[in-house]
């Protein structure tokens, strides 16, 4: 699911719908997001708008297709400056690949952590919560 956050706004929301279904349009899908789709807006300044993608246990090309698809709109959001609020851990490098806020320094802290002997073989997510945590860690392992 692709979580996008952008500015509470009335023009934007019109802006985001027409960029979503003209990217659908050019991957040769149906889209997703028609005129009368409408954002969540539990936010205060910001609307967040869900798109699901649809996965199979037994159809692996359409999983793929709708990986393909994922990682296109991602890319388009990021474009337009607007952000994924959440993705799943397939996708976090996808997400994490394209922000990169002070030459990828949360992607890069995060992957030496993974690499030190503690924390080997173990998940860790990219988030401001994760990485407060693996600080703390950090200072008891060196």
């Amino acid at each position: 699911m692709l979580f996008c956050i952008y500015k509470f706004d009335g023009k934007e929301l019109l802006k985001c719908q027409e960029i979503y279904i003209n990217t659908f349009h050019e991957l040769s899908m149906k889209s997703m997001i028609i005129p009368f789709s409408h954002p969540r807006t539990w936010m205060y300044r910001a609307f967040c708008f869900m798109i699901g993608f649809a996965n199979s246990r037994t159809d692996k090309e359409k999983n793929e297709q709708m990986s393909k698809v994922y990682k296109t709109m991602v890319k388009v959001v990021a474009k337009h400056g607007w952000g994924d609020y959440r993705a799943v851990p397939p996708f976090q490098d996808a997400v994490s690949g394209v922000y990169n806020f002070n030459n990828s320094i949360l992607k890069r802290f995060t992957q030496e952590l993974k690499d030190t002997k503690k924390y080997k073989n173990t998940i860790i997510c990219i988030s401001s919560c994760s990485n407060i945590f693996a600080c703390k860690q950090l200072n008891r392992l060196y």
